[in-house]
């Protein structure tokens, strides 16, 4: 997913995984289906939409007033950031998804005993 401003692209990227098992990229990828989907449903909320416009206005006033060479600066700044917290918000959400799992199946587990 991107989302363009009339200053710039913002891009949302997806890290690589390694080490993993195949078990546990097949798992992941359904997780990672899961995720993009779902960030996909946030980031057409209301609270999100005001923040990119806030976020556009900002950036547009910005770029009037920088140099070439400081907005080469601010865009790497900015796409390092949105890289960063991509892999953040993935991370934490398939954690939160492993961790949902694995309490499903101890409540199963006693369930069964």
């Amino acid at each position: 997913m991107s989302l363009k401003s009339t200053s710039g692209i913002i891009i949302n990227s997806l890290g690589a995984m390694k080490g993993a098992t195949c078990m546990d990229i097949e798992q992941e990828s359904v997780i990672l289906k899961l995720y993009e989907q779902s960030e996909q449903e946030m980031s057409n909320s209301k609270e999100y939409t005001e923040l990119l416009s806030k976020f556009n206005v900002c950036r547009d006033d910005l770029d009037d007033r920088l140099a070439p060479s400081q907005m080469e600066d601010l865009i790497t700044l900015l796409q390092i950031k949105n890289d960063m917290e991509s892999i953040t918000a993935r991370d934490y959400y398939i954690e939160g998804f492993k961790v949902a799992t694995r309490l499903m199946t101890e409540v199963f587990h006693k369930e069964d005993k």
